[in-house]
């Protein structure tokens, strides 16, 4: 047994889905605060899918919605290609456009893709999801906190070098 299973009791599959679906009920509840919901999308993006960690859970969380996801790695793509055959899966470039029209989505997620983007990228990144948004449309993304470039930098400052963070964040 691992020592996530010794001391938890629970697989590290276990605690990731827990995780993951922390997650999708953080975009909820965001969602709520605003009179929406997930439910409501009739198309949904999640750009920078990966394998679909988080891909997979829209398929319940937005029953009605077109699940759309886009990657820049070919093999996270024919992952969820075979794995998650009910949604519509395209690679992408690292800088724009996507090759979609104006208004495809309704809606757009993505979860810590924006932290590994340098400003520039990341501007021109939002620019072009807000173009591929319907009118009235919402984008939800989420980053690395400031919370946890302190706890990297206490507990592993090698990992910050790789988000382009100085060893201390003070710098």
């Amino acid at each position: 047994r691992s020592w996530v299973q010794r001391h938890t009791g629970r697989t590290l599959a276990d605690l990731e889905q827990r995780y993951t679906l922390n997650q999708l009920q953080r975009f909820e509840a965001v969602l709520n605060r605003h009179g929406r919901s997930l439910r409501m999308f009739a198309s949904l993006l999640e750009f920078g899918c990966g394998e679909g960690r988080l891909t997979r859970y829209l398929f319940d969380a937005a029953p009605e919605a077109a699940i759309w996801g886009c990657d820049v790695r070919p093999e996270a793509i024919d992952a969820c290609r075979k794995t998650l055959p009910g949604g519509r899966f395209f690679l992408n470039r690292p800088t724009p456009p996507l090759d979609r029209e104006d208004g495809s989505f309704d809606g757009i997620v993505s979860y810590r893709v924006f932290t590994h983007l340098s400003d520039p990228n990341h501007l021109a990144w939002l620019r072009e999801l807000a173009r591929l948004l319907r009118p009235g449309g919402v984008m939800l993304h989420t980053v690395h906190s400031e919370l946890y470039v302190r706890r990297a930098a206490m507990f592993s400052p090698h990992s910050l070098a790789k988000y382009g963070f100085p060893e201390s964040p003070e710098a």
